[in-house]
């Protein structure tokens, strides 16, 4: 069976997270994450860029995978990955 904690579910019969997310289009679906793809979204977007697709602030962002034990990139990470691409003089 299913448990519910807040935003976050456990399944009794193997431990998966799911996070409830809703989705900022006109509908404003909800969308529910697993940990890892929780995960690999806050590592191939900035936390920024993820709270305006989903509609929840970055701090919200940041709280749901704190409680979800994620690693995040520490800051100016996503400046230092764009940076090569920035940088066109020689």
């Amino acid at each position: 069976s299913i448990v519910s904690k807040g935003s976050y579910e456990f399944n009794s019969n193997f431990v998966m997270y799911l996070v409830k997310l809703y989705k900022n289009d006109e509908n404003m679906k909800e969308v529910k994450l697993t940990r890892q793809e929780l995960y690999d979204l806050v590592w191939t977007e900035s936390m920024l860029s993820l709270s305006k697709i989903y509609a929840i602030s970055d701090v919200g962002l940041r709280k749901k995978c704190k409680a979800l034990e994620i690693p995040l990139p520490n800051v100016g990470y996503w400046a230092k990955v764009s940076a090569p691409l920035l940088n066109t003089t020689t």
